[in-house]
């Protein structure tokens, strides 16, 4: 009688203790979990319910107090955020899926024989981008004669790395309406001895590109399904789109309500009259879309040559480069922004159009303002210019493996005074409160990998350059991870992702990596991290 008696008692004790915990739908434990909040605090476990993190804490304190039928051991893997691409185009990735993919390319002769293959099996228009002058051993804008030769009758567009410049052969042209005669405003149309060369600078690749057929809604459906199985497999569970237009918008959220897309969108339209009107409407917002502003163009590249700059180029003389816009026509965005309480995302690389962006940006923001306005790449500021960023609260969104990729030649654009100013995130990160890191893909590459290792050794997936890019602006571990979870949601407007704390949203990766130790000498092993991706809570099957 005493041995059921105490049988009982022990049997009692833990029907008791188990029904008096707490339920969860998921319970995750025996790991390091980074939930890069304010503290960037490190946990062991974390319980989920209904797609929220309802505790984080070790693995005594999560176990006892959280009952789940899913329990999973992370067996000392790591934990982070969803990485959310602070700047980068979706669309345009997805339409890389469709054209010829031209980068690393080594010559133009080399792009000519791409196209004669690619031409064999296909009509109608010939399509690339990726193209970089800068590659080649001569180092200089192509031109369109051997285009025309080859595909007399097909017309031919082929933008450059960048998207801020192109060529295109005399049929695309012609379609197009351009000709020697053909003046755009904030575009440059390249003439050599009085013809057509095809090289298209900024908004004169537009004619062009408002002829080229797109695709129907079901192939752009698959198009963007692809674009999403990239992200999620470099573990990129959210992206703030930078620039398109209000219909591609739409398509996002509809193709989100019938849960085809995932990931959570942060949307900026494109500074067009009909996308303005647009943000005066009503506008659909769910839990992971919102369209927060617009995006406008102030200059356009360094490599091509269209960056605004306040000095000229180093190796063109008497070239400042373009505006792509008038100030006028900025101030005027800026004003009916600040009326309808919406962010203004511009483009600004060179330290003129950054400088005209932060004046303009100062007559409508106070010290404490909530805006959220942003200047999307700033690769060169002006040092006067620094603490006006702080003063008015405006975030300087930047893409850290542009400093790698443009590197081999950007000091030959900018000179040995003015690179030192260029590209500098850790000098931009003491004048603003957030930092938030993008790649800009399909212009650089989608993996986040590259912008960690841009960020914190200043050198790119290969370990190169072997010293680090100026390694004095280098990043903190902390603040980068911050970059490419928290500041990118808090810069956006999200306040329930980019961190793991109780009642934000479980989109969470795992992987055996942990960033927050790897040893420089180890940069390679980032180039092929696997991530097991959680959305709401929910492992997410994206390897088909």
């Amino acid at each position: 009688m005493k041995n059921f008696n105490f049988l009982f008692v022990v049997c009692w004790f833990f029907w008791d203790c188990s029904e008096t915990k707490n339920k969860a739908d998921l319970i995750i434990h025996g790991g390091r979990i980074y939930t890069c909040d304010s503290s960037f605090s490190v946990y062991s476990a974390m319980a989920i319910k209904n797609g929220r993190v309802l505790a984080t804490g070790s693995d005594r304190d999560i176990l006892s107090r959280y009952a789940s039928d899913s329990i999973i051991s992370l067996n000392g893997n790591c934990v982070y955020p969803g990485f959310h691409d602070a700047h980068a185009h979706f669309f345009g990735l997805a339409q890389t899926f469709r054209i010829i993919n031209l980068k690393n390319t080594a010559s133009w002769e080399s792009i000519l024989d791409t196209l004669i293959k690619y031409s064999k099996n296909s009509t109608g228009w010939i399509i690339g981008r990726g193209w970089d002058q800068n590659d080649w051993k001569a180092k200089i804008f192509p031109d369109k004669e051997e285009l025309d030769r080859l595909f007399p009758d097909r017309p031919v567009f082929l933008k450059r790395i960048d998207g801020h410049a192109a060529i295109a052969n005399s049929a695309a042209l012609k379609l197009a309406g351009i000709n020697e005669k053909t003046i755009i405003p904030g575009g440059e149309i390249k003439i050599s001895q009085g013809k057509l060369t095809g090289v298209l600078i900024d908004n004169a690749m537009r004619p062009v590109e408002k002829v080229i057929p797109k695709p129907d809604s079901v192939e752009m459906e698959k198009l963007l399904l692809k674009a999403q199985e990239v992200c999620l497999l470099h573990g990129i569970t959210a992206v703030t789109e930078c620039g398109i237009d209000y219909e591609d918008a739409m398509l996002i959220h509809r193709m989100q309500k019938e849960n085809k897309l995932k990931l959570c969108f942060a949307v900026m339209l494109s500074d067009q009259p009909e996308n303005l009107k647009k943000l005066h409407e009503p506008l659909p917002e769910s839990d992971r879309f919102r369209i927060i502003g617009v995006k406008a163009y102030a200059d356009g590249a360094l490599g091509s040559r269209g960056a605004c700059l306040l000095q000229p180029y180093s190796d063109t003389k008497r070239h400042y480069g373009l505006m792509l816009c008038s100030i006028a026509h900025l101030d005027s965005v800026a004003k009916e922004m600040l009326r309808i309480k919406k962010q203004l995302c511009t483009h600004a690389i060179g330290d003129s159009a950054v400088r005209v962006v932060l004046d303009v940006y100062a007559r409508y923001l106070t010290s404490n303002n909530k805006l959220n306005w942003r200047i999307e790449h700033c690769q060169v500021v002006h040092p006067s210019d620094l603490p006006k960023f702080k003063k008015h609260k405006i975030i300087p969104s930047v893409q850290p493996t542009h400093a790698l990729s443009d590197g081999p030649w950007a000091i030959d654009r900018l000179g040995e005074g003015r690179i030192r100013t260029a590209y500098a995130y850790r000098t931009l990160s003491e004048f603003s409160d957030i930092l938030p890191l993008g790649t800009d893909f399909p212009v650089e590459d989608v993996n986040p990998m590259g912008t960690f290792a841009a960020a914190v050794f200043r050198k790119n997936l290969h370990g190169e350059p072997k010293g680090g890019y100026y390694p004095e602006e280098k990043l903190s571990r902390e603040k980068t991870l911050w970059g490419m979870t928290k500041y990118p949601a808090q810069a956006a407007g999200f306040k329930h992702y980019g961190y793991l704390t109780p009642g934000t949203n479980a989109d969470f990766i795992v992987t055996d990596v942990d960033l927050n130790k790897i040893p420089e000498h180890q940069i390679t092993r980032l180039k092929n991290i696997r991530f097991d991706v959680y959305i709401d809570g929910k492992k997410i099957n994206y390897r088909n």
